[in-house]
């Protein structure tokens, strides 16, 4: 039996941002991992999590206030050469600025997730948010 590979593992910080039945999401880049599809934009690691909200309200004051960040249960991936350690924030906007325009994100309603261009860990975890969603909670205790 030939010797398995070398599995490296890369760990993610993902950021679901909703704002009411929205959430922003990212455009991949055509090659590379997940290559065309939409995703939840990422973060640079921080282990303390005061940076992390410092950095998260900072990154995303373009698209308005911010009024929580709720980090989310971690996403592991398997994939044939390499492991990927998604740890996603849920991000609830107070207020959202009206115009926000880039090519490479999108306002997408939550109730397409099922049928959206989404990498099978991201299209599980956007799916809970609906359900929650559409319980009531708004998606700000999905676990």
């Amino acid at each position: 039996m030939p010797p398995l590979p070398n599995i490296t593992q890369t760990v993610i910080r993902g950021v679901l941002v909703q704002d009411n039945q929205q959430v922003w999401l990212e455009k991949r880049p055509d090659s590379g991992i997940w290559g065309g599809l939409l995703s939840l934009p990422e973060l640079p690691l921080q282990t303390d999590m005061v940076q992390m909200n410092l950095q998260i309200r900072q990154t995303l004051q373009h698209l308005g206030e911010v009024a929580g960040v709720l980090p989310l249960e971690k996403i592991n991936h398997v994939f044939s050469h390499f492991k990927l350690e998604i740890t996603p924030y849920h991000i609830c906007l107070r207020t959202r600025h009206a115009a926000v325009s880039e090519n490479t994100h999108v306002w997408y309603p939550i109730d397409q997730f099922a049928d959206a261009a989404l990498p099978a860990p991201v299209k599980k975890l956007l799916l809970q948010v609906a359900d929650h969603y559409a319980r009531g909670t708004n998606g700000r205790d999905v676990r």
